[in-house]
């Protein structure tokens, strides 16, 4: 039977995919909600494969609860880049209407 381990270098390949890919496009400003949607996908799978706070008790419940709540804050941020419509540059689009 196949175990994870024997995926690591796919699923990291993956994941680095997701991650640079999603980054870059908001960063650059250039099909920003494609990018957010890319950095969602690989936010929501690592917020559950690295912060299982459900299997531990103690310190580590906290510790892990602390990060899996970090990540949803970050998630949230994700949602509200996404749900601005904009086709502008990033850095200028934070200043806009503030």
């Amino acid at each position: 039977m196949d175990t994870l381990l024997e995926y690591v270098g796919v699923i990291l390949g993956v994941g680095l995919f997701f991650e640079l890919a999603g980054g870059l496009l908001v960063f650059f400003g250039y099909r920003v909600k494609i990018g957010a949607t890319f950095l969602a996908i690989y936010l929501f799978f690592a917020t559950l494969l690295f912060f299982p706070f459900w299997f531990y008790e103690g310190e580590q419940l906290s510790t892990n609860l602390v990060a899996f709540l970090k990540n949803l804050s970050i998630f949230g941020g994700i949602f509200l880049l996404y749900a601005r419509n904009s086709s502008r540059g990033s850095i200028s689009m934070l200043s806009d209407d503030m």
